[in-house]
């Protein structure tokens, strides 16, 4: 693989700076603790927020499984995935690689994690066994699936509606 031009060394610099998906967790959660304490203070108790997402632990903020919330999707709208415990060999997850019929790359990721920490494409046996050595725990294997564009969508209801919106 070559070196970067100078023009997308600099476009992901300028994106690391703009985006705060990359900025260092002091830089994003500090501001959101103090007025996630000013909410506590106003909504009277410490999970408040627990009602936007209520098959999540903690509402989603932090430290949720993300099998058990890939569980709750049905199978045909989800990459092809193999749960892991933690305690697999290398081999033995390259046995559950060909039982599920995927392929090289496929994606790791812990089961409880935030912000992308941990999530890799794995693209050989190598790099597989040096992810399973510096990750232990619950993870989830997934297909690779290669598109140019992934969304998210922000789905809410008011309790008192009978429909809910697509708010973004």
């Amino acid at each position: 693989m070559g070196t970067a031009s100078r023009f997308t060394r600099w476009h992901i610099r300028f994106q690391r700076a703009v985006r705060w998906e990359f900025w260092p967790w002091q830089v994003v959660y500090v501001p959101v603790a103090v007025y996630w304490f000013f909410l506590a203070i106003k909504a009277r108790g410490w999970v408040f927020f627990s009602a936007a997402n209520p098959c999540m632990r903690f509402g989603g903020l932090l430290a949720y499984s993300k099998s058990d919330v890939n569980q709750l999707i049905p199978a045909d709208h989800t990459p092809t995935t193999i749960y892991l415990s933690g305690s697999e060999s290398s081999e033995e997850v390259l046995e559950k690689i060909a039982v599920a019929k995927l392929r090289f790359p496929v994606v790791l990721k812990p089961d409880e994690g935030e912000r992308g920490r941990g999530v890799e494409i794995i693209r050989s046996d190598d790099e597989l066994n040096s992810y399973l050595v510096r990750y232990t725990g619950r993870k989830l294997l997934q297909a690779y699936i290669n598109q140019p564009l992934e969304m998210g969508v922000m789905y809410s209801r008011h309790p008192n509606e009978p429909i809910g919106r697509i708010d973004s």
